[in-house]
């Protein structure tokens, strides 16, 4: 990483960063690393991670590669620029598949090129948000020195963008795209979390995912008067259960 993307990620607050990304004529482009090829962000969390590190987020990855067999189907919800749906694709192979959800309208041609650049034809990339309701949402966009960070609640004190979305539930979508069973769901949505286990509550009574990796954000549940906990008790009731063999959070459907 070059001594301007590392001044520029230490810029605050990240809306004047973008803006002198933009002056500086910050251009993305493809990194090489051990789970495929991806173009990125050189100024942004994601892309200094790759850049740095050659992968992202090790424990999360090491569950996507641990529990994904040949012909599996993967659930990416909150797929931001791709990285786990790639790592899925070559898990699953060529009779496997993988849905990549993601609402941002910046990032739908990101998905296109790293899906491109790894040849990964057995990713369906749809746009929209998973909530608990049809119809349309406002999403807040985050600088994009961190795009993981835009979501249906604006977490940020200072105002940010902002983009109409259609929103729909888990098990409206599933049914739409004739999903029946799913080996693994990935799901971070920054705090609405909440609405999408919750509001599809047949999809995990009924076990249509076997494996749930999931992002809690705490801090902006409790910022909506809602609680992670009401999450984990309801997929206990479904029958879910804490999988140790990882460090990050899968939760695992009893037989």
């Amino acid at each position: 990483m070059n001594q301007v993307n590392k001044a520029l990620m230490r810029v605050r607050p990240a809306s004047l960063a973008s803006m002198l990304k933009r002056i500086l004529r910050v251009q993305r482009h493809v990194v090489e690393t051990q789970a495929g090829r991806f173009y990125i962000d050189p100024a942004s969390n994601f892309g200094v991670c790759v850049q740095r590190e050659r992968s992202y987020e090790p424990e999360l990855s090491h569950a996507v590669r641990t529990l994904l067999r040949e012909g599996d189907m993967f659930v990416d919800v909150g797929a931001n620029e791709g990285f786990f749906s790639i790592v899925a694709a070559k898990a699953v192979g060529s009779m496997g598949r993988v849905i990549a959800i993601e609402p941002q309208s910046r990032l739908q041609g990101v998905l296109a090129r790293n899906v491109r650049e790894n040849g990964a034809l057995n990713i369906d990339v749809i746009q929209c948000a998973i909530s608990d309701v049809f119809g349309v949402a406002t999403l807040s966009i985050s600088p994009d020195m961190n795009t993981g960070s835009s979501g249906l609640f604006r977490a940020t004190r200072y105002g940010v963008p902002t983009q109409d979305v259609l929103q729909t539930t888990l098990d409206r979508l599933l049914k739409h795209l004739s999903v029946r069973s799913v080996r693994l769901m990935k799901m971070d949505i920054e705090g609405f979390e909440y609405e999408a286990v919750l509001g599809s509550p047949d999809v995990f009574r009924n076990g249509v995912i076997e494996y749930l990796a999931l992002e809690l954000h705490p801090t902006i549940l409790d910022r909506r008067g809602k609680r992670d906990k009401d999450i984990v008790d309801f997929l206990n009731e479904c029958g879910y259960q804490r999988d140790k063999r990882f460090e990050t959070l899968v939760l695992a459907k009893e037989p």
